[in-house]
């Protein structure tokens, strides 16, 4: 029989199990073998760190104009696979692109580094109808600092939007808080969350004409 202990507070019983760790850190694996004779205990430290990308984007929103799209998170990635939603896609780093109609399109980022490890981003976009007489574009200005954080964090929005839904959510899509805020032209708002758990979330931001995800980690 096996008695795999993975250092986490979790064991398995297989004989070559999987595990998935949910936070950085270095563990100590004990791997306890027992047949007829006796048991025997082996062990050895192994170091886990995350590899997460995300990505941003700017420019003028609306069709038939240049948007850049920059990968951020994770410095180690080698391998980049971006898919724009209408059917485009580029395995530049930090690619370009232009849509050829207004609409909503949700862009996914899947990146590889040289160890063999892969992480997926994915966030929506909307763009506006083609430029001309009278017509503005609408995409509002947001971020999220520092990242990784503690806890504690400052959201800054700077838009056409007159009120903000932000919600909070974890890795699994659990949903830890919804808060709404009025808007005039920019809001800068400090949040002290020091009791999260080590991990990645997610912070979504919705005005009446914007919504963007921003993903971070805390340490």
């Amino acid at each position: 029989s096996w008695l795999w202990v993975f250092g986490d507070g979790t064991t398995s019983t297989q004989q070559n199990p999987t595990h998935q760790y949910a936070n950085e850190g270095t563990f100590t694996v004990d791997l306890i073998s027992t047949n007829s004779v006796g048991s025997d205990t082996n062990s050895q430290n192994i170091v886990i760190a995350f590899f997460n990308i995300n990505f941003s984007y700017n420019g003028t929103m609306n069709a038939n104009q240049t948007i850049s799209f920059t990968q951020s998170g994770s410095s180690t990635a080698t391998v980049w696979d971006w898919n724009f939603g209408d059917s485009t896609t580029s395995n530049m780093q930090s690619p370009t692109h232009t849509y050829a109609a207004q609409g909503e399109y949700v862009i996914t980022l899947n990146a590889t580094n040289s160890k063999g490890c892969t992480s997926s981003f994915t966030d929506s976009i909307r763009v506006g109808e083609p430029l001309g007489i009278a017509t503005v574009t609408t995409q509002s200005i947001t971020k999220l600092y520092p990242n990784p954080n503690n806890g504690a964090f400052t959201l800054a929005y700077q838009g056409l939007g007159e009120s903000l839904t932000v919600v909070l959510s974890n890795m699994t899509g659990q949903t830890i808080f919804t808060r709404k805020y009025l808007v005039n032209g920019s809001l800068k708002v400090k949040f002290e969350e020091q009791e999260l758990a080590a991990g990645v979330y997610f912070l979504k931001v919705n005005d009446s004409m914007d919504s963007k995800t921003m993903k971070f980690i805390v340490r």
